[in-house]
């Protein structure tokens, strides 16, 4: 009996623990899934369906900031937006696409502060404009993320070109 009790006992141990591991994400994995999440929102496939469009556009600015400045290099687009407005921006912007992707990667994140990262990327834009074009652009980035009740939010975007040799 006292074996059995204790075979229970340390398997619900393993349990417990397996479960911290597994749900318990560290802060870099947690701004990883908030760049994905991102990325997601923006990726836009060949014949997607306006619902797919509407939820994207709800959930996108769950991943910004009350304000959140937007830098870009030599660009009227820069400013401060609430996270609606991005939403709507890249919404209007999505819809002059037949498909969009983008990704980032040779990403580096540092932390200022426990409730600050900073996040240094290379992001990927590839696409078909509904008029046939193709787009295929690489620029620099660097977002600044704040913590707020557990959840990694983009509150600083600077975009910048990459110098071509």
């Amino acid at each position: 009996m006292v074996k059995k009790l204790l075979a229970g006992s340390l398997l619900v141990a393993v349990a417990i623990a397996a479960w911290l591991i597994i749900m318990n994400d560290s802060d870099e994995k947690r701004i990883i899934k908030t760049l994905s999440g991102l990325t997601d929102c923006v990726s836009k496939h060949s014949g997607e369906k306006t619902s797919v469009m509407l939820f994207k556009s709800q959930i996108l600015p769950g991943y910004f900031d009350d304000m959140c400045i937007l830098k870009i290099d030599d660009s009227h687009l820069s400013g401060a937006y609430t996270p609606e407005s991005i939403s709507s921006n890249m919404t209007r912007i999505r819809s002059f696409f037949k498909e969009i992707s983008l990704n980032f990667y040779d990403t580096k994140i540092s932390f200022p502060s426990p409730d600050k990262a900073v996040v240094t990327m290379t992001g990927h834009l590839t696409g078909t404009l509904k008029r046939g074009n193709r787009i295929n652009e690489s620029r620099e980035l660097k977002a600044e993320l704040r913590k707020s009740n557990g959840k990694w939010l983009v509150y600083n975007l600077e975009v910048q070109e990459i110098l071509k040799k």
